[in-house]
């Protein structure tokens, strides 16, 4: 009887779902049918028809990513380029996760990884805008590109590495930026004590 119930519901809430999409053309309610389809009726090729139409048309980010996911993930979909093009899309309207996701698909050759070209200079850019829009994985990954550099693209500064992880950190809430200030402070301060040190 419960499980007939839950039927009932999941039916309802579908029915929902598409009159507040296709009729009212509301985008979020869009996305989350999209995330209906995939999740609870496991229809990953309908629910890619609702992100990219949401993506496209309802201008709606988190639909860009949701779709790239899939051409990442799902087998019968799999197309690293297509991915890289929503993911793009997303990130011009101000998608965090489709910034990053487009720069990290920017890294390397290798399309097997996901990636569709390597071309560290725009991969900078996607990531910068990334982090600019509240992602703190993007602002620790610039932390680590200052403190390496990349020859003809980013000079090696240790204070922007320091200010990128701290806003990781501090205000975006990234655990693994605050490891990392941690033990840049404790070498800081080892040094400073330390005579032989030549601080």
């Amino acid at each position: 009887m419960q499980a007939l119930n839950l039927k009932e519901e999941a039916a309802k809430l579908e029915t929902q779902l598409e009159s507040s999409c296709h009729d009212l053309k509301l985008s979020k309610e869009c996305h989350l049918l999209g995330r209906f389809l995939e999740i609870v009726k496991k229809d990953s090729s309908q629910a890619a028809d609702v992100y990219k139409s949401n993506c496209l048309d309802g201008r709606d980010g988190e639909s860009c990513y949701q779709l790239g996911q899939l051409y990442h993930t799902e087998k019968a979909m799999v197309d690293h380029g297509e991915a890289f093009a929503f993911n793009r899309r997303g990130c011009e309207l101000g998608n965090a996760k489709c910034c990053l996701d487009a720069g990290l698909a920017n890294l390397s050759d290798n399309l097997d990884e996901g990636c569709v070209g390597k071309d560290l200079s725009l991969a900078f850019q996607y990531v910068q805008r990334s982090c600019q829009l509240g992602s703190g994985f993007a602002c620790h990954l610039l932390a680590g590109v200052y403190v390496a550099g990349i020859p003809g693209i980013v000079e090696r500064d240790l204070s922007a590495a320091f200010r990128h992880d701290f806003e990781a950190c501090k205000q975006l809430n990234f655990p693994p930026a605050c490891a990392s200030l941690r033990a840049t402070l404790n070498v800081t301060t080892k040094a400073t004590l330390d005579p032989s040190s030549g601080v």
